[in-house]
């Protein structure tokens, strides 16, 4: 957003109309109606404030009043501006009926955000619990602002944190300031009892009174994308939102699914379920707070009522993980999403359209091909495959993505792109996170693969004519020139990744 204006932008208008925008403000001297528009256009052209942009969409306030005192409104409006004969004013030729400006928005959200103006007709309470490890402190600080800022539904929801410790003030104060918040004390009794009294707790006190709905998440449970969620909250045949501990227990189940675990970490559910006896004397609980969830819901379950979350790949461990998923269960995400926040906050990428990723040691020895690939609009990605497929493009089989080496749009590098799946060291890899943080464009058929590769499972982009060339012997042959090197003697390297599936 770039503003060229004649006078300083009241500070209400730079911090809410446009709230997480990068905005930059340059201010003009006025020399009046028509000179100021000519002069807006003939400045940002010679300053050179368009460079690096696929499109500019100039657009102009016409509000003020024109040098004959009369407002652009008003000329719209006047009798003497009609096309005689057919009633109709200019402006209303153009645009229809003019509309003032809170009918405008709320016809915009209705079209544009899927249904998010009718969450002002609901209310909606966020049920955080934790016993507050460093951990979750850290998840709250670093990456709850940007998901709250970047989802209508958390930004509209009210906030009640159930806390076995003192909540910091930095988190009540800068991460949910401007909330309506709230925070219970409760003395930590262990996992699976603190995960149960929870919900024991605040439906015995009456703390869900009042509300429409309740979402039940931890400070390290991410609600990524709220469109689906919010969609499902407004169907008036959803009471509940689960995500499925057992997903190897009939995946393609929508609702009515009577033989799944509910995952405790996340679920919405609404608020004429959660009543003062819900979550005591049910049968069949054994300590366990899945379980619990379970017997809790089982009614609206057995109605159909349910809907749950897809696409969920927990592998036992009862967190929400899995490619695309809108709601996210992974400490891995923590330094992840550090890192990409890192770059789109200080707007490494903008301007650009492709960001292409090396390692020093990673020689592009031939451009044509990348170029011709780079100027395809029906590409997003190149890539190379560590297991030397063969697989040119749509290559969604037994592939593994190189990452010393890929080019990528930058409209795949989102702040949680880089998102890991793994839970332990032992199954981490930065190529299983490239694979994952990619796997839309190959879905898409959107990616084009480097061809002729022999890594040999060392995942070291060689081979003969390769265009990009990832080997050490070379260092000798440097520098290079057009066709080089010609001798490509690989030396061998260990094989660090998992045999060919």
């Amino acid at each position: 957003m770039l503003l060229f204006t004649a006078q300083e932008p009241p500070s209400d208008i730079l911090r809410d109309v446009f709230l997480g925008k990068k905005v930059r403000v340059e201010q003009y001297n006025n020399p009046g109606y028509e000179e100021g528009a000519m002069l807006a256009m003939k400045t940002a052209t010679v300053q050179q404030w368009f460079a690096g942009y696929d499109w500019v969409i100039r657009v102009r306030e016409n509000l003020h009043p024109r040098p004959d005192g009369i407002s652009q409104t008003e000329r719209f409006g006047d009798t003497a501006a009609r096309p005689p004969g057919d009633g109709i004013s200019g402006d209303r030729r153009l645009i229809g009926d003019r509309k003032s400006c809170t009918e405008f928005d709320t016809e915009v959200v209705e079209e544009v955000r899927v249904a998010t103006s009718y969450l002002d007709k609901i209310r909606v309470l966020l049920y955080v619990t934790s016993h507050l490890p460093e951990y979750h402190v850290e998840f709250l600080r670093k990456c709850w602002p940007r998901l709250i800022r970047n989802s209508e539904l958390l930004q509209r929801a009210d906030v009640l944190f159930f806390a076995g410790g003192e909540l910091p003030t930095d988190i009540s104060e800068d991460v949910f300031r401007n909330k309506n918040l709230r925070v219970e004390r409760y003395n930590n009794t262990g996992y699976q009892e603190g995960a149960m009294l929870a919900m024991e707790t605040a439906t015995s006190r009456h703390w869900f009174d009042g509300y429409d709905w309740v979402i039940r998440v931890n400070p390290d449970v991410l609600i990524l994308e709220d469109e689906w969620i919010i969609k499902n909250m407004l169907d008036d045949g959803v009471d509940g939102i689960f995500a499925n501990c057992n997903e190897d227990l009939f995946p393609s189940c929508t609702n009515n699914c009577v033989n799944r675990r509910i995952n405790t970490d996340f679920f919405a559910v609404r608020a004429a379920h959660l009543g003062p006896t819900s979550f005591t004397n049910l049968d069949h609980v054994n300590g366990n707070a899945e379980n619990q969830a379970k017997e809790a819901f089982r009614k609206l379950v057995d109605q159909g009522r349910d809907r749950w979350i897809a696409g969920t790949n927990m592998h036992g461990i009862c967190r929400i993980r899995g490619l695309g998923v809108p709601v996210l269960h992974s400490h891995s995400v923590l330094s992840a999403m550090l890192a990409m926040e890192t770059a789109t906050s200080r707007h490494w990428f903008d301007g650009y359209d492709w960001v292409i990723r090396v390692n020093p040691d990673v020689l592009i020895l031939d451009d044509a091909w990348l170029i011709k690939n780079l100027l395809d609009d029906g590409v997003d990605g190149i890539f190379a495959d560590c297991y030397d497929s063969g697989c040119a493009r749509s290559c969604t089989g037994y592939q593994m993505t190189n990452s010393d080496f890929f080019a990528v749009r930058t409209k795949h590098l989102g702040p949680v792109s880089f998102v890991s799946f793994a839970e332990s060291a032992d199954d981490a890899s930065a190529e299983k996170q490239v694979h994952q943080a990619f796997a839309k464009i190959r879905e898409a058929g959107r990616d084009r693969w480097i061809q002729n590769t022999t890594m040999q499972g060392s995942c070291r982009i060689r081979g003969h004519g390769t265009p990009v060339l990832h080997e050490h012997s070379v260092l000798s042959q440097c520098p290079l020139a057009k066709g080089e090197p010609k001798d490509r003697a690989f030396e061998p390297h260990p094989t660090h990744l998992e045999p060919h599936p």
